[in-house]
C-alpha cells in the first residue's frame, strides 16, 4: 500500500460512494458514482493536481472499482 502526506479527499469521497451504492445493489446509482470517480480524477489528473505514486494509488482504486461494477449493466 502507499503511503501519502495527504489522500485526495474528494476522491476518497467518490470511490467510497461506489462501494456503498454497489454494496447495497443500487446498480444505477453506483454506476453513476464510478462514472464522477473517473471523470474527476482524469480532471485531476489534467490539472497535475494528482501525480505520481498517488496517481498510481487512483488508478488501482479505478481498476478495482471496475471490476466491482462489472455486471452492473442493464
Amino acid at each position: 500500500m502507499f503511503h501519502f502526506r495527504k489522500k485526495n479527499k474528494e476522491l476518497e469521497a467518490l470511490a467510497q460512494k461506489v462501494r456503498l451504492e454497489a454494496e447495497n445493489n443500487y446498480k444505477d446509482t453506483a454506476t453513476e458514482a464510478y462514472r464522477k470517480f473517473c471523470g474527476r480524477l482524469e480532471e485531476l489528473e489534467r490539472e497535475g493536481s494528482v501525480r505520481g505514486k498517488m496517481l498510481e494509488f487512483y488508478h488501482g482504486q479505478k481498476e478495482e472499482l471496475g471490476e466491482m461494477m462489472k455486471g452492473f449493466h442493464h
